[in-house]
């Protein structure tokens, strides 16, 4: 499996071979950062309409995931759970299964939406995409706290403050600091269930490309 970061709270993820791609939440128009025109065959949206969080094919190039439910598409399992609503629009984090790989996206959840549902939910997955940047998503020492309870094999860090991000959010190494560790970012996490034999948590960074 491979897992390349675009910027705040957007990766692409494909399997060995390139035989299914997805790609999370892309970033917004005023963030300053570009979203990927990358083709996938899937697309996982944080928000998604009340009315509409069932599988939608919003266009001829990817199915769109927008709110909880049990989705499966070429043995990719997805499962999507509520972390709050606004108005008509749901707000959702997700768990995914490839390759006999979990991976945990928390989109953009808050140290209010972090409930026991919410980690029971996510509690021993392998890599977990972890906003890391607070400004109303967690912060370095909530976001070390949920660490601390899920434990996960993997943290890959998101929404954090990166060369041509408009809007304010805190360092990678603010939370680094708080981790207590020292980690340089890669250019891509290039994993294998077998890759996953060890007890204590990794930091993983990526570099945004």
């Amino acid at each position: 499996m491979n897992i390349e970061w675009r910027g705040e709270g957007c990766f692409e993820i494909a399997t060995t071979g390139g035989h299914f791609s997805l790609i999370t939440e892309l970033p917004s128009r005023d963030s300053g950062l570009n979203a990927p025109r990358t083709k996938t065959d899937m697309q996982l949206s944080i928000w998604g309409d009340l009315e509409d969080t069932l599988f939608s094919q919003e266009d001829n190039s990817r199915f769109v995931i927008a709110g909880p439910g049990e989705y499966e598409l070429k043995d990719v399992f997805v499962s999507g759970i509520k972390l709050n609503s606004e108005g008509t629009s749901i707000k959702a984090a997700y768990l995914m299964k490839l390759e006999e790989i979990s991976i945990g996206y928390l989109g953009e959840i808050t140290k209010k939406e972090i409930t026991p549902e919410i980690t029971g939910f996510f509690e021993g997955v392998d890599i977990l995409l972890l906003p890391i940047g607070g400004n109303g998503m967690l912060d370095a020492e909530s976001a070390t706290e949920l660490v601390n309870q899920i434990e996960p094999k993997i943290v890959i860090p998101m929404y954090y403050k990166i060369p041509g991000l408009k809007r304010k959010a805190d360092t990678l190494e603010q939370f680094l600091k708080e981790m207590g560790i020292n980690a340089k970012p890669e250019e891509k996490l290039l994993i294998k269930k077998k890759d996953l034999n060890f007890e204590d948590t990794k930091i993983v960074p990526l570099m945004p490309l």
